[in-house]
């Protein structure tokens, strides 16, 4: 009986944990361009993240160019749908010691699959001076 539910307790972790066994790959792609004011943002971290209950999946990271653009585009094998997000981290108008992290969700209609058509989620050219209240800050310098 106990090797029986070893075996069930291995079993359900397996599924649980290594959802690459019966998930499907999905893709996100995600572009922009920030700005400070009139300037472009450059080498700003943007991030494409999954949401997970444990833990979030990095699907894509990188700068912004001189011209405060980025394109990221990431995969993710999952068995439900992936619940995609850029986050940016940036310095514009801060005054604190850390960096402002904005999360934008990324609609579902923009997940796709690898072979499938391509879909980018294109946030237009958007100006980081806008302070949000789910901003996240850090203690003031």
């Amino acid at each position: 009986m106990k090797a029986l539910q070893a075996t069930l307790s291995l079993l359900l972790c397996i599924v649980l944990l290594v959802p690459g066994i019966f998930g499907k790959k999905q893709r996100v792609q995600v572009k922009g361009k920030l700005m400070c004011g009139d300037i472009p943002a450059n080498k700003v971290t943007v991030k494409l993240i999954e949401r997970d209950t444990i833990m979030d999946d990095t699907l894509a990271k990188a700068e912004t160019g001189n011209d405060g653009s980025f394109h990221l585009d990431g995969t993710n094998e999952e068995r439900e749908t992936i619940e995609p997000e850029l986050k940016i981290y940036h310095r514009c108008l801060n005054k604190h010691l850390c960096k402002r992290r904005w999360v934008i969700k990324i609609p579902e209609k923009y997940i796709s699959s690898p072979d499938g058509p391509e879909k980018v989620f294109d946030i237009g050219t958007v100006n980081l001076e806008i302070n949000l209240e789910e901003d996240k800050k850090c203690l003031p310098a």
